[in-house]
């Protein structure tokens, strides 16, 4: 708790060279892979292996999203000062949280549409022609994640069947709020990082 305050503190105070000062350490981005990698216990040893719940073709687009989060906030992690790192490292950050937040929400929607489903509502009213699920996953740049690690990236379930809730919210909401709480963090951190970069420069160049 003291610890807390005492950052609370440092950034009320300078919150500028504050923020820029954690983007160029290793903890920050430390503490954002440790995040995802937690999100992915929790997504194969919990939900696949202990409720039975198999990924769906949504299900491990958000896997591989979360994947690249831990790869983007080791390589970070690993060279926080490295600018050539930092500007690749934040990039396969955002496009990975932008890639797993757009499945999640398409997540949504599918759960939305077996729940029309089973309410009796025709297949393409309930918006199942949008909503469907390929058997066969499509990776970027054609990747065959699925023949290299199966049990990871092989599709074996259906979209839209998710009976897990947590406090209202199903998976899918769950998983739009910590991507929210992804943007939010990278977001401050990000912009605080460029703008003591940019002051730093400026106050160089005069």
């Amino acid at each position: 708790m003291e610890l807390l305050k005492s950052l609370w503190a440092n950034v009320k105070a300078e919150p500028v060279p504050t923020l820029h000062r954690w983007g160029n350490q290793s903890p920050v981005w430390l503490v954002m892979a440790g995040a995802s990698g937690f999100l992915m216990l929790c997504s194969t040893l919990y939900f696949q292996g202990w409720l039975a719940m198999d990924p769906c073709e949504k299900c491990v687009y958000i896997r591989l999203s979360q994947i690249c989060i831990i790869i983007a906030g080791i390589a970070l992690a690993a060279a926080p000062r490295n600018m050539v790192m930092k500007l690749a490292g934040l990039a396969f950050a955002w496009w990975a949280i932008f890639y797993g937040l757009n499945h999640s929400l398409d997540y949504i929607a599918s759960h939305h549409t077996m729940d029309a489903l089973d309410s009796g509502m025709d297949f393409f009213a309930a918006g199942g022609g949008a909503n469907a699920c390929a058997t066969e996953p499509a990776y970027p740049f054609g990747l065959p994640l699925h023949e290299w690690w199966p049990g990871m990236f092989a599709i074996t379930g259906v979209c839209g069947e998710d009976d897990w809730s947590f406090l209202g919210g199903t998976m899918g909401h769950w998983l739009v709020f910590t991507y929210s709480i992804k943007i939010a963090v990278l977001g401050i951190v990000t912009g605080g990082w460029a703008a003591g970069f940019a002051k730093k420069k400026a106050a160089t160049a005069n």
